[in-house]
């Protein structure tokens, strides 16, 4: 995804979402005809070819988990939000993609052309609730990028290197990487396949960030709680489950937030985390 001119403009919409993730979560409340007032934070801007806040390049190593609203819905799904949402702060990880949309079917936001359900407004207000701000940015541009390991790492490398290098030199702006993963339906798939894909893509986004460039983070695609078997397909996983894998993402994690803030990490809720 590539970022746009100016500040994101935040959105309740029939879209998908990046959301900035709330990493207190003791004081939330679950229910959703109440409001929760979270701290005040300020949106994501541009600075050239890097993103910013409040003064400070803002990096990302996100995830997608498209069923946050449908699982919020109902008070039986709940738990499973937050569990996601507590283990994506574990492992310092900024920034949450999800859907804000779920047209014509079960718990559809828009139940038939102009009409809404307004109890699943008060859903998507629950999971604002729990990220804090959901955020769009508009004239949106995806990449997908699902390889299977049979294909080299070497053209896995070059294309990730080229739409770096065209924000760089031809659009100036940064770049985000908002899907990519490796299916365990590819031929001869090993779970250590993953951390081998993974951690490509990270070195690269991480390489370009600390040069200052425009490659400014990446959204895994997907992430599980335990029992959700109905909303996996081939790429999900359950990170707890695949500790290689989760000392990779934290990782990353932890480099990314450094390049950030410095010799201020140790300040901030990252320090003890990235200290582990």
């Amino acid at each position: 995804m590539l970022a746009t001119n100016g500040v994101f403009y935040p959105v309740l919409g029939l879209a998908s979402c990046a959301a900035f993730i709330y990493m207190s979560f003791g004081d939330l409340a679950w229910d959703i005809g109440t409001h929760v007032r979270g701290p005040e934070m300020s949106f994501v801007g541009r600075n050239g070819t890097q993103f910013s806040v409040d003064g400070k390049a803002f990096f990302v190593n996100g995830w997608n988990s498209y069923w946050l609203m449908d699982q919020a819905v109902e008070e039986v799904g709940r738990p499973r939000v937050r569990a996601m949402l507590q283990a994506g702060a574990k492992m310092g990880l900024t920034v949450c993609r999800t859907w804000a949309f779920n047209d014509g079917a079960y718990n559809a936001l828009q139940v038939s052309l102009g009409h809404f359900d307004e109890r699943i407004f008060k859903v998507s207000m629950f999971i604002r609730h729990l990220m804090v701000k959901v955020l769009e940015r508009s004239n949106k541009s995806g990449f997908l990028l699902f390889f299977g390991l049979d294909q080299k790492m070497k053209y896995i490398s070059r294309w990730l290197t080229s739409h770096i290098e065209d924000g760089d030199k031809e659009l100036k702006k940064p770049v985000l990487f908002t899907e990519f993963g490796l299916s365990d339906k590819t031929k001869g798939f090993d779970h250590s396949h993953r951390d081998v894909f993974y951690k490509s893509i990270f070195d690269i986004i991480y390489r370009s960030a600390r040069k200052g460039r425009s490659g400014a983070g990446a959204f895994v695609w997907q992430f599980m709680v335990a029992g959700m078997q109905e909303y996996c397909d081939d790429f999900g996983f359950v990170p707890e489950e695949r500790p290689s894998m989760y000392r990779l993402i934290k990782k990353q994690s932890c480099r990314m937030v450094k390049l950030s803030y410095g010799k201020g990490l140790l300040k901030t809720r990252f320090g003890k985390l990235c200290a582990e």
